[in-house]
C-alpha cells in the first residue's frame, strides 16, 4: 500500500498513475489561475496589452521574411491549381443553368 494513513475516500487516488495525477494537477492549476486572473483583471490587463503590442512589433519582421520566402511556392501552387479551379467554375455554371431552367419550367424566377 502506497499510503498507509490514507483516508478511505482518497485510497483510489493513491493507486492512480502519475499521468492521471498530472492531468488533475493541470486542471486544478488552470482553475486557480483563471480565478486569480479574473480577480486581478484591472492589474493584469495593461500588462497583457503591452505584451500583445510588443509581440506584434517583434513578430512583424519574421512574418514578412516568411512571406517573402514562401512567395515562390505560393505562386507555383496557384499555377497548378488554376486549371482545376476553372473546371470547377465551369461545372458550377452548368449546374446553375440547369437549376435556372428547372425553376423556369416550374414557373418560378
Amino acid at each position: 500500500q502506497l499510503w498507509p494513513l490514507c483516508p478511505p475516500f482518497l485510497a483510489h487516488w493513491a493507486h492512480v498513475g502519475v499521468d492521471s495525477k498530472m492531468v488533475l494537477e493541470a486542471i486544478f492549476t488552470f482553475i486557480v489561475g483563471a480565478g486569480i486572473g479574473a480577480y486581478h483583471n484591472e492589474h493584469i490587463f495593461p500588462c497583457l496589452t503591452d505584451t500583445h503590442v510588443l509581440v506584434k512589433q517583434k513578430a512583424a519582421p519574421a512574418v514578412a521574411k516568411a512571406k517573402d520566402a514562401s512567395a515562390p511556392y505560393v505562386k507555383l501552387a496557384s499555377e497548378k491549381a488554376t486549371p482545376y479551379l476553372n473546371i470547377a467554375k465551369e461545372k458550377a455554371n452548368i449546374a446553375k443553368e440547369k437549376a435556372n431552367q428547372g425553376m423556369a419550367a416550374m414557373g418560378r424566377k
